[in-house]
């Protein structure tokens, strides 16, 4: 059964995939985000390199509108990710605007807030912010980058294991867009639904 927030966008949407005006008054944007984080921490290079470098990946379902203008659209989009070196999972929500550059390429960014948990911990353990923007260069791939401030998030270094604070996080690399971000989604719910049943 599907998620019903992605079904929900998709009924609101009139196109599947985004196109600005006429082609489109509303569309969904799906996206899997592949970034490496490129700072431990604010301004020392000193801290945790092991975490330096490392993979987060998230997905992200958003609506959006476009404006009369046909140059811009606005929405709202939700996201959910893994950043495995500090075993960190986070949820959140962004509003976004898009300028079109063409039929296909266009700059996108958002702003929102993000909830993030380590370890055992709820997802209301450590609240924070969460920036994003991307370059859609009219394929399936895009230049994508962000930063989270999320300030009571802390990671223990393996010796001596010292808490040190990890925020804010500065993330760059790419996403996958339309039909290939929604192969990976299908991917990884198979994945995870397979790793489930050899655990059971």
């Amino acid at each position: 059964m599907m998620h019903p927030l992605p079904v929900a966008f998709a009924v609101l949407a009139q196109c599947l995939d985004a196109e600005p005006l006429p082609a489109c008054r509303s569309f969904i944007v799906t996206e899997a985000h592949v970034l490496a984080r490129l700072t431990p921490d604010a301004g020392s290079g000193a801290c945790c390199p092991e975490v330096l470098y490392t993979s987060y990946l998230s997905a992200e379902v958003a609506w959006m509108l476009n404006l009369g203008s046909g140059r811009a659209a606005v929405g709202v989009g939700v996201f959910g990710g893994r950043e495995f070196a500090i075993d960190a999972t986070q949820l959140g929500v962004r509003a976004r605007y898009r300028r079109w550059l063409g039929r296909h390429r266009a700059v996108d960014v958002g702003a929102g807030v993000v909830l993030t948990s380590v370890g055992a911990g709820g997802l209301t353990e450590h609240a924070g912010l969460t920036t994003h923007a991307a370059l859609d260069l009219g394929g399936w791939i895009r230049l994508a980058g962000g930063v989270d401030w999320v300030p009571a998030l802390r990671y223990s270094t393996d010796y001596p294991p010292v808490p040190v604070r990890v925020s804010p996080s500065v993330y760059l690399g790419f996403s996958l867009t339309r039909t290939p971000a929604r192969l990976v989604w299908a991917a990884a719910g198979a994945g995870g639904l397979l790793a489930a049943a050899w655990d059971n």
